[in-house]
């Protein structure tokens, strides 16, 4: 009898993508339940939350409990699932012997460290959503579990190591998005927000798709083993490889909006229900740098160097000049921080170009501040945006620091993170990126890259001194500021405090992630 290909013991690693799965059933089954009785409309908000966050919270459990579960296996410390192995057809005659093996997903401690910091952004996410939903009066009972499912293909993103599943998962992360971004239907640029991401995010996957079914024409396989072993034979030879990956590579861009793949972020971004924003900014970004990682570092490692770095150096130096220099003069916070979501695609790009065995560790930690800051920065803009706006504009805040002193501190804080200063989580990402990149020899790209955080600086300052030291013009807009809910608080408390004590006392956050080398490595 054959041996089964996955067992209930390698199903248990798939634990927190389970968890959050059978969260969004149980959404999805009291929602009817709620609909039989004729009282009722469906999920309430309070449900829907309260389920939603203790699933969440279980799955956090649950990926620390793996993270030890890992540590104390004696062989190996990772699980490979739905295995496959052997030769690629397409040199099986050059040598017949197995001489790879490898699992369609894998957990390792990699994988694990990004579904901790998923369960994170969830729970910080359904925090903001439900004063915003309350405030705003747009509840849905879709809401939640579209929510959690796009969190689950961040996970299973995490352990792809093959372009199928890795499309499969981008997708599952994908669609739920392209409908909470017209979240409101009384919204006009709610709508447009999702309609544009659902066009552009179709081109991108129709990228990746085709450039997968040129791999698998020339591999014989789509795992990323079959590809870095077919390329150690035979990469010149093969031109519809090259192309294929290259085409794969295109779809990842669109998914990050490295320029020339960026126009949707400004208007999606401002268009969109900021909790979903801040969820797309924060986890969406995490996920897919998650998948190009693997790509990169374990399928392209035997490649000619020539081949990968170079496209990727470009994309993002691209991405560094155009997000730094649009976001230079833009009004709206949001448009400001879609703009700077930009540039920052283009400074992790920088670790990725790298391509050492440490960028996984320093793009992580990056990833980590970047995450904080975003989600605070959008927190308070949900809190101070006027009733019906869902934005705030520079011109709005000036004087903010004399009326709500507290809040005013917190967007600077975050806002310096962003930029890079010193004592901030902000600070010791950009610093471990760009050392990488200087070891790997890319001297001119590190130097691009901190000119440009250096002209970065200048739009978040605008924004810093607006609030601490530019009096209000006569007749100009003034925020009405409301009492700030208990949701919004924690979330701040957490993100600001992270942002500081982690920047000053990185040392324990650097050692956890150092133990997320890739598994293929």
């Amino acid at each position: 009898m054959s041996q089964p290909v996955i067992t209930l013991q390698q199903i248990s690693y798939l634990g927190p993508v389970l968890v959050i799965v059978l969260t969004v059933l149980v959404l999805l089954m009291t929602d009817v339940i709620c609909r039989l009785r004729p009282s009722r409309q469906g999920l309430s908000l309070l449900t829907g939350f309260g389920v939603a966050l203790g699933g969440s919270i279980v799955a956090l459990v649950y990926s620390i409990f793996l993270w030890h579960r890992l540590t104390v296996l004696k062989v190996g410390k990772l699980a490979e699932l739905f295995p496959v192995n052997g030769p690629p057809r397409s040199v099986s005659a050059m040598e017949t012997s197995p001489v790879w093996s490898s699992g369609t997903l894998v957990v390792d401690y990699f994988a694990v460290f990004v579904c901790l910091l998923v369960c994170g952004v969830l729970i910080l996410v359904c925090f903001n959503f439900k004063p915003y939903l309350r405030i705003n009066k747009l509840h849905r009972s879709e809401l939640f579990p579209l929510l959690l499912l796009s969190a689950s293909g961040m996970m299973l993103l995490s352990m792809s190591r093959d372009l199928l599943s890795t499309f499969i998962s981008i997708e599952i992360v994908s669609l739920p998005l392209y409908v909470l971004c017209g979240l409101n239907e009384r919204s006009r640029a709610n709508q447009e927000s999702s309609l544009k991401y659902f066009l552009l995010g179709a081109f991108g996957s129709g990228f990746f798709i085709y450039g997968a079914s040129l791999v698998y024409g020339a591999v014989g396989h789509m795992n990323y083993a079959a590809i870095a072993y077919f390329a150690k034979h035979s990469l010149e030879s093969s031109s519809i490889l090259m192309i294929g990956l290259a085409l794969v590579g295109a779809g990842l861009a669109f998914k990050l909006a490295l320029v020339p793949f960026h126009a949707w972020v400004p208007d999606v971004y401002q268009g969109a229900p900021t909790p979903v924003t801040a969820f797309m900014a924060a986890g969406v970004k995490l996920a897919v740098f998650a998948a190009a990682l693997r790509l990169v570092l374990e399928a392209f490692p035997l490649m000619d160097l020539s081949f990968w770095r170079g496209s990727i150096s470009l994309l993002a130096a691209l991405s560094m000049v155009v997000g730094n220099l649009l976001a230079l003069h833009q009004m709206s916070a949001k448009r400001l921080l879609a703009y700077s979501a930009i540039a920052h695609t283009g400074y992790i790009a920088v670790g990725l170009a790298s391509g050492l065995s440490t960028s996984a560790t320093s793009i992580l930690i990056y990833l980590v501040g970047y995450a904080l800051a975003g989600l605070g920065a959008f927190t308070l803009i949900s809190y101070l945006a006027p009733d019906g706006q869902d934005d705030i504009y520079l011109d709005e805040m000036h004087e903010l620091s004399k009326r709500a002193p507290v809040s005013a501190l917190a967007f600077a804080i975050l806002m310096l993170s962003m930029a890079g200063f010193p004592l901030t989580l902000g600070f010791v990402g950009k610093l471990m990126v760009f050392s990488d990149a200087w070891r790997a020899g890319l001297y001119g790209l590190v130097i691009f890259a901190v000119l440009n955080s250096v002209i970065s600086v200048y739009y978040y300052l605008r924004f810093i001194l607006a609030m601490y030291m530019q009096p209000k013009a006569p007749g100009a807009a003034e925020l009405v500021l409301k009492r700030m809910p208990g949701t919004y608080i924690l979330t701040g408390i957490i993100t600001v405090v992270l942002t500081l004590l982690l920047g000053v006392i990185p040392h324990m956050l650097i050692a956890w992630a150092q133990s997320c080398q890739l598994a293929g490595l």
